[in-house]
């Protein structure tokens, strides 16, 4: 860094793309630009050996920085994200580059405790939140902390199917503002506050069975935030989905977004829903969007 003729102290917004940094490199850097606002990291592996990180103990202030986006394996999130101390948060976005199958090889533990620890040792209040490859179980457990956001952004492998009920607001649920069981899906009440969605999904439906009972499933949640109940409460303002189709099923499956996207013509929820053909070339089958 010495040979870099840069005012680091001056610096407001960063972005690094590095396969690998040596020990201790990556904390001078970050460290030496106290007014950064924005930084964005993309490692494509670990940034440095586990074996030779002699981390240290004192935390890396950044008390501007507003937007944090950080790309690579769980490892390398777990690397950037453990030290931060960043009060002033307010968009935050997690790229999970794992290989991720359906059947759950990523454990999402390890970037989940990364996030409470730089959740718990910033309190900050993000506004937006954005993440893409963490298994759905993870995801939910983020959302558990991050209850004023209001916008969100989720990109995972059956996110379609799973995801919606657990956005679903019961406002029975006891422990408000958010409680959850993982065998009670019903009791979730999360980001309540929720106003702008997007969700992608990586894994394509293969049955019409399932594609209709998805799309049941993003109804519901729809419907269950359209009336808001007091000051920390939102309303849903606009929905954007991306989904795939396995080669078999027929085309005819995808009517089953078109009562969706007519609720929200009627209610006034802009309401976007693409469905495009996986294997090979992707081919775009339906574009739906409601008239608001």
């Amino acid at each position: 860094m010495n040979w870099l003729n840069v005012s680091w102290n001056q610096i407001t917004h960063f972005e690094s793309i590095v396969l690998r940094y040596s020990p201790g490199e990556l904390d001078k850097i970050l460290t030496s630009m106290p007014l950064l606002e924005e930084l964005k990291m993309v490692c494509g592996m670990l940034l440095f050996p586990m074996s030779d990180h002699s981390a240290t103990n004192e935390a890396i202030s950044l008390p501007h920085l507003r937007s944090l986006h950080v790309s690579g394996c769980g490892e390398a999130l777990d690397q950037i994200l453990n030290p931060l101390h960043t009060p002033s948060l307010k968009h935050l976005a997690l790229e999970i580059t794992d290989r991720l199958s359906i059947h759950g090889t990523l454990s999402p533990d390890l970037v989940v405790s990364a996030f409470l620890i730089l959740h718990f040792r910033s309190t900050f209040t993000l506004g937006s939140l954005s993440i893409d490859g963490l298994p759905v179980q993870g995801i939910v457990e983020i959302l558990v902390f991050v209850p004023n956001i209001t916008r969100l952004f989720v990109r995972s492998l059956g996110v379609t199917e799973l995801f919606p009920t657990y956005l679903t607001l019961n406002r029975d649920t006891i422990r408000r503002p958010f409680y959850h069981e993982w065998d009670t899906l019903s009791s979730f009440f999360l980001v309540p506050n929720l106003r702008d969605f997007v969700m992608e999904d990586t894994y394509p439906f293969t049955d019409s069975a399932t594609l209709a009972s998805s799309a049941g499933a993003l109804l519901k949640m729809v419907k269950s935030r359209l009336n808001p109940q007091g000051d920390s409460e939102g309303r849903l303002e606009s929905v954007s989905v991306v989904a795939f189709l396995e080669i078999g099923l027929s085309d005819s499956s995808t009517s089953a977004f078109c009562a969706l996207t007519e609720f929200g013509e009627g209610q006034g929820v802009k309401i976007n829903v693409d469905v495009k053909r996986k294997g090979g070339a992707l081919h775009d089958l339906m574009s739906l969007r409601s008239a608001n």
